[in-house]
């Protein structure tokens, strides 16, 4: 205890007695801080409670798992610490929700009473539901006015008050707020347990509004069969001759087809849209199931069928939101099937509005990549010269076929330098990881490695960054270049802060300085950085890289990963583009990629016999590491599942019954991700871009992106992604495996299986220094 008499003695001298404490947190010496907060509070009881430090000994007993002790605490700190004390009914209340719903449901429904800041209300209001449910008094909610509460919040509530209302044989009133909640809003939680009861209490074949309501409430869920049931009964059997009358019914005629798509069944959703697009009377919704029949069509390998409906949506409303996509969808499906002059003729369409510009770019990678990954070279300049400038992604796609272009046609010194742009631009990017493949191992290897020997005898920051590139740290002349190139931007008045980020020492954070006139504020200054995470921004700006980088440390360190991810996202748009990623801060680059769950990543990897740094980056994008994410799609937890398809999952690995709330809990999330993409590697051959483009799109679509392609290149398939959101994954995932391999490769390495045997494939792969191997 030397080291707490020693803070004891030093307290009168220290700024703040809460910096070592801090400090001990950050350490991960919880029990040593509690030993401190216990020596303070001893010491002079009366400035250590004013401190907050009452909670803090409740929150450290909490994490020490002392949870009767940690009650002691806050129900002192009720008293003695009054600017926090709706944290600490809250804590209290969640203490007692096992053993004592009934005495956590009258804590949280008086906290809830007194309008406590929104962070508490969020988990209140969620709290106080699971708590009536599990037996707490029904009256309580009689003292509180619903309809003050924030949406999300009056939504959790009104479902317990049904839920009260069931309880007491009050079905008719308890049907009517459920519905009620439908009718608002059927994309939520307290939707999908409305609908659940619902469901329990009216047989499918009730074939009423009610019906339509609960069959798409089942569709947005993703329960595809019990949407069809209660959908069809909804609208009767005849309802493909029937003319939708009002919004709800087109909603629930689109919904119904949707389903059988969602199900595979392309037969029935073909005929489905065809019908629907004949009933409609608004052109935005015959063209929506035009284009819907045509991709129902391309899947089943109707080609012309598929472009007749592709070209019928865009006639169907000519300006409208669906029509470029059409033109590009036919463009695709005639190329594919050999009908160029055709396909050519939807391209200058395309190409001729500047509103479409977006479309006319795909198209035209498109068709280069078409053509250069077959080895023709004497068409696609024009092509190429439409993506020029464009999106940052389209950018590095169109130098990566330019190079191509230029081999092609002998031109290696630019070929060389267009390969290079890509990298520059975004060295993880997985058509720049394919771009350094070939000038490292690929056909330029003999070219390049003297290029790069004599740009790194250059002065240049450019022909630093190219010779590193090329030669790469394994290389003495590529280190040399490495150096060099740091030492250069080291002296950039504009990139000089950005290289030397650093976490601010405690002692010297603004915090203390700062009056605390918000209770997050004094959270802050406590250590309980999860619950403080809204007064991050305040103390710690992104004006100030170091002071950045230490708000979005302490937000990880709270397992606030989703802020923190936001937070150190938003400071790396002020990043100069010169410099290149690889050379910010080690500190800063893993706030950026951490390694959250890296255990159960690593076991699950392990177990199915996946790249860990993959399923890693995939938890990243999917729900960056938010165990509680929940998509507009009803996909839930880290790894962003369906019931459905959680549920098929579980059955084959005898994971036993998995209801929707078990896919917030990270072991059940992780396993069932690490199933999932054991099943595409096999599915897709052990194709990396097909089997990330399944996990997004599903594994029809995955293949039928491959049915547009001439060759096994990888590049080809990456180009040819039909949808944009894919693209995007594709693009963020393999960037993110990237960083992951580069940043923590041993670590990961230790966790990787042995390959399983697949089918013969090209997967993107990464020079040894960028991936960590």
């Amino acid at each position: 205890m030397s080291w707490a008499l020693a803070l004891l003695l030093a307290a009168t001298a220290a700024p703040d007695p809460r910096i070592e404490l801090v400090e001990l947190q950050l350490q991960g010496r919880d029990a040593q801080a509690l030993a401190a907060t216990e020596a303070l509070l001893a010491a002079d009881p009366n400035n250590a409670r004013a401190l907050g430090l009452d909670y803090l000994h409740g929150h450290l007993l909490e994490r020490l798992d002392r949870p009767r002790e940690a009650m002691e605490s806050f129900a002192s700190s009720l008293s003695t610490v009054p600017l926090l004390r709706p944290y600490s009914r809250l804590r209290l209340a969640q203490e007692q929700e096992v053993e004592h719903p009934e005495v956590a449901a009258g804590l949280v429904a008086t906290l809830l009473a007194e309008q406590p800041p929104k962070p508490v209300q969020e988990v209140a209001a969620e709290l106080l539901r699971r708590t009536l449910r599990r037996g707490g008094d029904c009256r309580l909610l009689g003292g509180l006015d619903v309809n003050r509460l924030p949406k999300a919040e009056r939504r959790d509530l009104t479902l317990a008050q049904a839920g009260c209302a069931l309880r007491f044989g009050e079905t008719d009133d308890a049907s009517r707020t459920m519905l009620g909640l439908l009718r608002e809003k059927t994309t939520d939680e307290p939707a999908r347990e409305a609908v659940e009861w619902l469901a329990a209490m009216r047989p499918a074949d009730s074939g009423d509004e009610v019906s339509l309501l609960l069959g798409l409430a089942f569709h947005q869920h993703r329960e595809f069969d019990r949407a069809i049931s209660y959908l069809q009964a909804g609208l009767g059997q005849s309802h493909e001759e029937v003319v939708p009358h009002t919004r709800l019914e087109m909603d629930a005629r689109y919904a119904l087809v949707r389903s059988h798509y969602w199900q595979n069944d392309f037969s029935t959703s073909a005929q489905g849209f065809g019908d629907l697009a004949r009933v409609s009377r608004m052109p935005r919704d015959r063209a929506r199931a035009l284009f819907q029949e045509g991709r129902s069509r391309e899947l089943l390998g109707q080609w012309q069928k598929a472009s007749d409906s592709y070209r019928q949506a865009h006639n169907a409303e000519p300006r409208g939101g669906w029509a470029a996509a059409a033109l590009l969808a036919a463009l695709r499906v005639e190329w594919r099937t050999g009908n160029e002059g055709a396909a050519l003729e939807l391209y200058s369409i395309l190409a001729s509005r500047l509103p479409w510009r977006n479309y006319a770019t795909r198209a035209a990678l498109f068709l280069a990549a078409s053509d250069l990954a077959q080895g023709r070279a004497d068409r696609a300049d024009p092509w190429l010269d439409l993506v020029d400038g464009y999106t940052k992604s389209d950018r590095i796609e169109a130098a990566y076929w330019r190079g191509r272009l230029l081999e092609l046609r002998g031109d290696v010194a630019g070929a060389l330098d267009r390969y290079l742009v890509a990298v520059r631009r975004s060295p993880f990017h997985p058509v720049s990881a394919l771009a350094l493949e070939r000038l490292r191992r690929g056909p330029l290897v003999e070219q390049a490695e003297p290029v790069g020997r004599r740009r790194a005898r250059s002065q240049e920051t450019e022909d630093l960054h190219d010779a590193w590139l090329i030669l790469g740290d394994d290389d003495p002349d590529g280190r040399r270049a490495r150096r060099a190139l740091e030492s250069r931007l080291s002296t950039d008045a504009q990139a000089a802060p950005y290289l030397r980020m650093a976490p601010v020492p405690v002692a010297d954070w603004p915090l203390w300085r700062a009056s605390h006139r918000h209770p997050e504020d004094l959270l802050l200054a406590l250590g309980a950085w999860r619950d403080a995470a809204p007064a991050v921004r305040r103390h710690f700006p992104l004006s100030s890289p170091d002071l950045a980088i230490t708000g979005s440390r302490l937000l990880a360190h709270g397992g606030e990963h989703r802020a923190s991810l936001l937070a150190v996202e938003t400071l790396s748009q002020r990043v100069p583009s010169r410099i290149p990623a690889r050379l910010l801060p080690r500190a800063y680059r893993e706030l950026l990629y951490p390694k959250a769950y890296q255990e159960l990543v690593v076991e699950q990897a392990r177990h199915y016999g996946v790249d860990p740094a993959l399923l890693s980056a995939i938890i990243r994008e999917e729900s960056r590491f938010d165990p509680e994410a929940f998509s507009a799609a009803a996909a839930r937890g880290l790894t962003q599942f369906v019931i459905a398809t959680a549920r098929r999952l579980a059955r084959q690995e005898n994971l036993g019954r998995v209801f929707a709330t078990d896919l917030y809990k990270p072991e059940i999330s992780i396993t069932v991700g690490a199933a999932d993409l054991a099943e595409l590697v096999q599915a897709m051959g052990g194709s990396e871009p097909m089997m990330v483009a399944s996990y997004n799109a599903g594994e029809p679509q995955a293949r039928l992106w491959r049915s547009y392609c001439f060759t096994d290149d990888p590049a080809e398939y990456l180009s040819k992604v039909g949808f944009q959101e894919t693209r995007n994954y594709l693009r963020k995932v393999f960037t993110s495996r990237g960083q992951y391999r580069d940043l923590y490769g041993p670590i990961l390495a230790a966790g990787s299986p042995e390959p399983r045997p697949a089918a013969e494939s090209q997967p993107i792969s990464l020079p040894s220094d960028l991936d960590g191997r």
